[in-house]
């Protein structure tokens, strides 16, 4: 995997990972404006209490919704991400590639010139994409290559 690659890669861990904390902290925020906000009437097989504010509770019920699809989104970006890392753990060299025809593409056959030492340097590359790979987003290009490699 080319430096920059693995570098972006890196950056968007970080940053699922920053996003993933700041949900946290607003769903904890959440937690508390309901146990403020609201009153506890009776036990709903959904929540455990029925509040008096229907509206309010409404309201949060949908940003609660929202903030599990968020979540769940950010756990399969994650899953993405591990596969890179266990791929070049594994000895392989994924490269994530994006064409002049705006498609992306994980593959897993190229060449390039030998990259010897520990600092970043210039180097040339040729990746072979299979057109079957080709996909709109990175992150169905990234599945794609998942399941191939299954």
């Amino acid at each position: 995997m080319s430096y920059e690659t693995e570098g972006a890669l890196r950056v968007a861990a970080y940053e699922a990972e920053k996003e993933r904390d700041a949900l946290r902290a607003e769903n904890e925020a959440l937690k508390a404006d309901l146990l403020n906000c609201l009153g506890v009437e009776a036990k709903d097989s959904r929540s455990g209490i029925v509040p008096v504010n229907k509206k309010l509770w409404a309201q949060i019920m949908e940003e609660r919704d929202a903030l599990k699809a968020e979540n769940e989104v950010l756990r399969k970006d994650k899953a993405r991400l591990d596969w890179f890392e266990s791929e070049i753990s594994a000895g392989g060299c994924p490269a994530l590639v994006f064409d002049d025809n705006k498609f992306w593409a994980v593959s897993m056959e190229g060449i390039q010139t030998s990259i010897t030492g520990d600092l970043p340097k210039d180097y040339e590359a040729s990746i072979y994409v299979e057109a079957k790979a080709q996909r709109e987003t990175v992150r169905e290009a990234i599945d794609v290559a998942m399941q191939e490699e299954e």
